[in-house]
C-alpha cells in the first residue's frame, strides 16, 4: 500500500507541474529545498533560455514543491532532440529487480512494474517534455568486452549512437585510457557540486583533475551495489537474548572484535550430524571478496591521491597488513564462518546461492554480508530482519566506510564526439534528471529498500543513511591494476609476499593509466 502511495503522490505532483506548465506565462520546475542550488547556467548561453521558477511563487501558496531541488535549473527547448542511452543489463538469476537507469525495459508496464521504475519512467517523461526531447534507449547484456565494443565503434563511427551509458567502472576503465569518455567536469552545464550527486563518487573516482564515472540520485544501481550486513532479528534475540545491534553502532561499540565475538557466539552445529556444513547455524555468511570490503570498511584503500589528483598505491602498508591478518583470523575459521567460494562447497553450480543465501533465508545465518540488490530476492522471507554498517576495524576510525562493487554496480559516463553545444544541452537534461530524481526516486528507492527487508523502523532508515553517506569509490579497484583486487580475494595470510611479487605489475599498470589519461584526454 505505501508503495502505491508513494506512485500516486508522485503523480499528482507531475501532473501539478505540467498543468502549471500552461498557466504561468514561463515554464515553471520545482523548487528546491535550500540555497545550494548552484545553477547559473542561464549566463552561459546566448539563447537565455528560460529559467523555472517555484510553482509556489505563482499562486501564493505553500505546498511540498518548495522544499524540492532544482527550481533554478535552466530550461531550454531542445527541438524534439533524442537522447539516446546505453545501460547494461545486470538482470539474472541471482540479480532480480533491475530494469534500467532512467530507461524502461520494452515491456515495461506502468500498472505493473515496481514502484522504483515507475517513478523513473515519470520523471523521464517529466524531463522529456519540460525539454522538449526524447530519451531512449536499450539494455545490453552482452559480456564487458562486447558492451565496451559497441561504445568504441558508436565514438570511432562517428554515428553519435549513445549520448549516456551506464556501466560499471570495473568493466569500463579500458575505455577511460582510449580517450573513449569525456572529462565530465568539461561539461559546463554539469555542475557536480549539487547535492544530487554523490560527493564522495565525485572526490574519490576523479584522477588528474578529471571526472570519467559518476554517480547520484540518477542511477539506482550504484545504491544496489554497496555492500551491506543484513542480520536476522530473531535467531539475534534466540541466541543473544537483549542484545541490540544498532545501539552498538550508535555508541560507536560496531567494531570488527565485537561482530567477531557474535558470530562465534551463535554457529552451531545444528543440524544432526558431527563436523559443520552447509546444512547448519552460522554466525556469518560470506564471500572471499568481502575481504577487501572488511578492508575498506577500516579506512584503508588500495590507493590514495596526491596534491596533483594522482593515485599513489598504499596497499603495502603495515595498518594494510594489521587489518588483513585479523579478517583472515576470522575468515579462515569455517567452524564458525561459512565462505561461499572458499573451496569446501565446489560441488555446487552457484556456490553462493546454495549455502550463504540459503542459509539466510531459511533463517540458519545471523548475518549475511551483501549488496542490497539481494534484497529483492529477500522479500518473502517470514522473519525479520535488519540492515547494519559494515563494521568498523577500531572504535577510534572517525567514520564507518562502505564498499561499492566495482563489477555490479552503475555509474554514469559520457562518450566523445559531440559539440559542446550538444554537450551543454545534454548536461541541462542530466541535471534536471539527477534533481528529480533526488525529489522522488531516492524516496522512493529508500521506502522499497526498507519494506522489501521487513526492515520498518527509523533504525533502519538511519542504518541506509550512514552506509550511503560513507561510501568509498576506491580507485585501485575501479582501475583494479594489475588484478590486485584477486590478491585481496585468498584465504591465505602470506599477503605480504603476494603484494610484493605483483608490485611491479600493479604500479606499472598505474602509471600506464596515468600517461593515458594525460595524453588522451
Amino acid at each position: 500500500q505505501s508503495n502505491n502511495t508513494g506512485k500516486h503522490r508522485v503523480k499528482r505532483i507531475i501532473c501539478l507541474i505540467i498543468a502549471l506548465t500552461f498557466i504561468i506565462a514561463t515554464l515553471a520546475a520545482c523548487g528546491n529545498e535550500s540555497g545550494d542550488d548552484k545553477s547559473s547556467t542561464s549566463s552561459k548561453t546566448e539563447s537565455n533560455p528560460t529559467v523555472s521558477d517555484s510553482p509556489s511563487d505563482e499562486t501564493g501558496e505553500s505546498s511540498e514543491e518548495d522544499s524540492l531541488y532544482g527550481k533554478n535549473l535552466e530550461i531550454k527547448d531542445l527541438d524534439d532532440r533524442i537522447i539516446n542511452v546505453l545501460c547494461r543489463d545486470w538482470g539474472g538469476n541471482s540479480i532480480q529487480g533491475y530494469n534500467g537507469e532512467i530507461i524502461q525495459r520494452s515491456d515495461f508496464d506502468e500498472s505493473k512494474a515496481d514502484s522504483v521504475d515507475v517513478t523513473k519512467y515519470e520523471i523521464r517523461k517529466m524531463i522529456e517534455e519540460r525539454y522538449n526531447c526524447k530519451i531512449q534507449g536499450i539494455l545490453d547484456n552482452s559480456t564487458a568486452a562486447d558492451f565496451n565494443q559497441k561504445v568504441r565503434n558508436a565514438v570511432q563511427s562517428n554515428t553519435g549512437s549513445f549520448d549516456i551509458v551506464f556501466d560499471a567502472y570495473g568493466h569500463s576503465n579500458p575505455l577511460v585510457t582510449e580517450g573513449i569518455y569525456i572529462d565530465l567536469f568539461s561539461i559546463e552545464s554539469i555542475d557536480f557540486s549539487n547535492p544530487w550527486w554523490d560527493q564522495n563518487a565525485v572526490r574519490d573516482l576523479s584522477i588528474c583533475n578529471k571526472l570519467f564515472f559518476a554517480c547520484g540520485d540518477i542511477n539506482t544501481y550504484d545504491n544496489d551495489g554497496t555492500w551491506v550486513l543484513y542480520y536476522n532479528k530473531e535467531l539475534l534475540e534466540k541466541a543473544l537474548p537483549g542484545t541490540n545491534l544498532y545501539d552498538l553502532v550508535y555508541t560507536n561499540q560496531w567494531t570488527f572484535d565485537k561482530f567477531a565475538q557474535i558470530v562465534k557466539q551463535v554457529s552451531a552445529d545444528t543440524d544432526g550430524i558431527d563436523g559443520m556444513s552447509e546444512f547448519d547455524t552460522w554466525g556469518l555468511g560470506t564471500e572471499t571478496y568481502n575481504i577487501y570490503v572488511h578492508l575498506i570498511a577500516s579506512g584503508q584503500t588500495i590507493c590514495s591521491k596526491d596534491g596533483d589528483d594522482e593515485p599513489i598505491l598504499n596497499y603495502q602498508s603495515e595498518s594494510v597488513f594489521t587489518v588483513l591478518d585479523k579478517v583472515l583470523d576470522l575468515y579462515m575459521d569455517d567452524s564458525n564462518v561459512m565462505v561461499a567460494n572458499g573451496g569446501k562447497y565446489n560441488q555446487y553450480a552457484n556456490v553462493w546461492e546454495e549455502t550463504i543465501i540459503k542459509a539466510f533465508r531459511e533463517g540458519r545465518e545471523l548475518f549475511y554480508m551483501g549488496g542490497l540488490i539481494n534484497a529483492v530476492s529477500y522479500r518473502q522471507l517470514e522473519f525479520s530482519y535488519g540492515i547494519l554498517p559494515i563494521p568498523k576495524h577500531t572504535a577510534s576510525q572517525d567514520s564507518y566506510s562502505h564498499s561499492v562493487s566495482f563489477h555490479n554496480m552503475s555509474c554514469m559516463m559520457i562518450p566523445v564526439g559531440q559539440s559542446d553545444e550538444e554537450y551543454y544541452d545534454l548536461g541541462l537534461v542530466i541535471e534536471a534528471l539527477g534533481a528529480e530524481s533526488k525529489n522522488y526516486l531516492t524516496p522512493v528507492y529508500y521506502e522499497k529498500a526498507l519494506k522489501a527487508k521487513n526492515a520498518e523502523t527509523e533504525d533502519d532508515e538511519a542504518m541506509l543513511d550512514i552506509i550511503f553517506g560513507s561510501r568509498c569509490f576506491d580507485l585501485g579497484a575501479a582501475f583494479n591494476w594489475g588484478n590486485i583486487i584477486s590478491e585481496f580475494m585468498k584465504l591465505d595470510k602470506n599477503f605480504a609476499s603476494r603484494f610484493e611479487a605483483t608490485a611491479d605489475t600493479v604500479r606499472q599498470a598505474m602509471e600506464d593509466t596515468i600517461e593515458a589519461i594525460k595524453a588522451n584526454n
